[in-house]
Formats: structure tokens, sequence, C-alpha cells
């Protein structure tokens, strides 16, 4: 109860930062970086299979950003700038990282150039974990439309939001996945409520926060007993569950209330070459196995953070490049 009314109180204070979710940001990009450490040449099958049970419990990490970014959708005075800024942030890096490993891979003799290129143009990209950025900007960028749209029929948002959400959750379970993570068109509508949902959660959070509080709660509970049918809403429970925490946190806690930058880096630089050079490194100096795995895992992150905060704060002004 003590939180809560904390929660209550700093809720009307303007100057805290959501580093609590900026924190939750890492702890998914973490994850996103375990999910891509399967490696039939350098690992076990034993080892690899360890690899996909942990990846069966955090492999919504995806499905966290999308809830995020909605979370934090925020339309511009105009379509026109608002779609503008949204390909700047999302495109812009998608179109450097997927032709540079396109390159790189062909380089390296690790993949064909042709399907590289033909991965970027059909929104995959040539790296596994770049769809989330052409994605994130068709998704976003049809919200933004319908919320202009909205606004110039004079009707309320909240109610095109509703219509988005019963759609996009009702087609994503006719559109089944083995995985709930990936570039996979079927992913596609669960994605969109995902965005949806982290949108709906923003929107109470300014009027209400017991309506907020209990619309976290009901997606929760609702999206566990779905995952029943449909094992993908487990993962939506996991990290509506999550949010909800790193919120809390945000509120609450003083010495998070700051940014805590280069979870954006992160997520872009850790594969397809940074991850697997550094495993294939350490089996070079013989560590192996279980070893190998969690050392690759926790130096992959910890370089990626040093180069994207190094850039960040000796190139300021190209911070978009790693999605800052």
């Amino acid at each position: 109860m003590n939180m809560l009314i904390s929660f209550k109180q700093n809720y009307t204070e303007k100057s805290f930062r959501y580093g609590g979710i900026d924190l939750l940001k890492h702890l998914l990009a973490f994850f996103v970086i375990f999910q891509h450490m399967s490696s039939e040449s350098r690992y076990s099958s034993e080892l690899n299979s360890f690899i996909q049970e942990i990846v069966s419990y955090i492999g919504g990490a995806v499905m966290g950003f999308f809830l995020i970014s909605g979370f934090f959708f925020r339309p511009s005075e105009t379509i026109k700038l608002s779609v503008s800024k949204i390909f700047k942030r999302m495109m812009l890096p998608f179109f450097i990282f997927s032709l540079l490993y396109a390159i790189l891979m062909w380089l390296l003799g690790k993949g064909n150039l042709k399907d590289g290129l033909w991965q970027t143009v059909t929104l995959h990209g040539a790296g596994m974990q770049l769809y989330y950025l052409s994605y994130l900007f068709v998704i976003s960028s049809a919200y933004m439309i319908l919320s202009f749209f909205a606004k110039k029929i004079n009707v309320s948002f909240n109610y095109i939001l509703s219509i988005i959400l019963v759609i996009s959750f009702v087609t994503s379970l006719f559109l089944p996945t083995l995985s709930p993570t990936g570039s996979d068109y079927r992913l596609f509508p669960i994605y969109v409520l995902c965005f949806g949902i982290g949108i709906s959660f923003s929107i109470l959070k300014k009027k209400s926060y017991q309506k907020f509080y209990f619309l976290v709660m009901g997606v929760i509970v609702a999206s566990f007993l779905i995952g029943i049918f449909d094992y993908r809403f487990y993962h939506l429970s996991f990290v509506s569950f999550l949010l909800l925490c790193a919120y809390f946190i945000s509120i609450n806690v003083k010495s998070v209330q700051k940014n805590f930058h280069g979870s954006g880096g992160i997520y872009l630089l850790h594969t397809p070459i940074v991850n697997f050079t550094i495993s294939s490194l350490l089996m070079m100096i013989g560590l192996s196995g279980y070893l190998n795995l969690f050392s690759s895992l926790l130096l992959t992150y910890i370089i990626c953070l040093i180069v994207t905060l190094l850039f960040i704060r000796y190139l300021p002004f190209y911070k978009w490049v790693f999605l800052e």
C-alpha cells in the first residue's frame, strides 16, 4: 500500500525519467542476445537444447520492445512530420545496418550478397534482429495515421484503438507460429497487438492511476489464460508484468529516475558478427561449453554497450544511428 501511495504522489512529478523502463530495455536486449547464441558448430546438442529451453521462457523479448514502443507513442503536429521522424529513427538505422551486415557477411564468406540485399528490400533485414525496426516503422506509422484520421473525423482515437486491438487479437489466433519472435509475417498481428496495448497503457496512465493499474493487471491475467490456447500470450503476460514492475521502479526509486542509454546499440550490434566472433575467440583460448556460452553472452553485452556509449559520447549528433 505504501508503494501505491508513493506511486500516486510521484505520478504528478514531471521531472523524473523512466529509468526503470530503460533498464528493462537492457534486460530485453540481453534476452535477445541469448536467443541468438545457438551454434551447431561450437556447441553440443545438449548445450543447444539448454539454450532453446531458456529461450522458451524469454522468447517474447521483442514483443516487449513493441509494448514499450507503444507505451511511448507520441504523435507530432502533422502526419508528415510524425512519419518522417519515425522513418529517421527506425528505417535509416535499418538500412544502414542491414546493408552493412549484408556486405560484411559476404566479405567473410558467411552469406550471399544477393540474399542479404533481398532480405533488406523485403524488410526482414540482413541481420536476424533488424526486422524489428522495419516492422515497428510500419506499425507505428499506421497507428500515427489513424490517430490523425480519428481527429479529422472527430472520433475518439480510443474507439479506433479498441477496434484495432480486437482485429489484431483475433487475427493472431488464426495465424499461429512456432516462435513468438522473428520476421515471420504471421507474427505481424501480435506485434500490432502489443504496440496497441502499450498505447492503451499510456492513455490510461495519464487519466487515472487506478484504471492504468487494473488494465495492466487485466492484460497480465487475461494473456496468461489465453496462453493455454496460444502459448505466445504467455510471453505477452510476462512482458506486461515486467513493464508494470519497471514503471513502478521508475516512479518510486529516485536513483533510477535518469536515462540508461545503450540498449538500442546492443540490440543492433550483438549479431550476426559480434557474438559469434567472441564465441570463436574464446574457443581458441580453450573456453568451451557452458563457460563459453555465458562468457560470450556477457562479453557481447559489455562490448556492444561500450561501443554504443562511446559513439553517443563522441558523435552525439548521430546517436540516432544506435536508436538513441
